[in-house]
């Protein structure tokens, strides 16, 4: 039995053509990466997620949470409306350098937030840690 695997925003961006399979696994990508997301912000800002458990510990990152947890859903929109682009251009070869440059944009987006929520996490355990 063979496990497919998803190739990542960046990998797409990077091995853009606009072959038909090329475009399936863009499509693809875009709602595995839509799915994830959500549950990723979904479980950082629920009542008893990631950043309530950091904003107990720490209530000065209250407002970085809340801006990470906006990023995220402004992410997550972006994603969306990029595959529904994609529905609409998916075999047409004059598109794949634009798709291929926003899944670029979005992969950057994706690990620029992944970072900063972690960071939020991060910062709680180490100040509770600390003591401070």
């Amino acid at each position: 039995m063979r496990t497919a695997t998803t190739p990542s925003l960046a990998e797409l961006a990077e091995e853009a053509r606009p072959t038909a399979d090329w475009w399936v696994s863009v499509a693809r990508t875009l709602d595995d990466t839509s799915e994830r997301l959500s549950l990723e912000v979904e479980a950082d800002s629920a009542p008893a997620g990631a950043f309530a458990q950091a904003i107990t510990r720490d209530p000065s990152l209250s407002n970085p949470a809340d801006q990470v947890t906006r990023e995220g859903s402004r992410l997550i929109d972006q994603v969306r409306a990029l595959r529904r682009t994609v529905a609409g251009v998916a075999g047409d070869g004059t598109k794949a350098s634009w798709v291929a440059d926003q899944l670029a944009s979005l992969a950057h987006a994706e690990r620029s937030y992944l970072r900063r929520s972690r960071s939020i996490v991060w910062d709680a355990h180490c100040r509770d840690l600390g003591g401070e």
